[in-house]
């Protein structure tokens, strides 16, 4: 689920993983698609969170509309950082 700056979602059905983030926390979003994701109109997203130590999260089998959700949701990051000016 995103909730404007929030990522959630949960994994597992007997054993369950919940991820909550902030997105100005998440450093990385991968989205990649076997050749069978691709026919069943499916993808993989890799997510890599800024916390000690770094956090790696595998989300696998989205559908394509939800992969593009969550890349958007990611671009937007951009709006939430900001990059220190250095002097030379």
């Amino acid at each position: 689920m995103l909730n404007g700056g929030f990522i959630q979602f949960k994994t597992g059905s007997l054993q369950t993983t919940m991820f909550v983030s902030k997105r100005k926390k998440v450093i990385e979003v991968e989205v990649s698609r076997s050749r069978l994701q691709k026919q069943l109109g499916l993808s993989t997203i890799n997510m890599v969170n800024r916390s000690k130590p770094v956090h790696h999260t595998t989300i696998k089998d989205v559908p394509e509309l939800m992969a593009d959700a969550y890349r958007t949701w990611y671009i937007k990051r951009t709006e939430d950082i900001e990059i220190e000016k250095t002097s030379i």
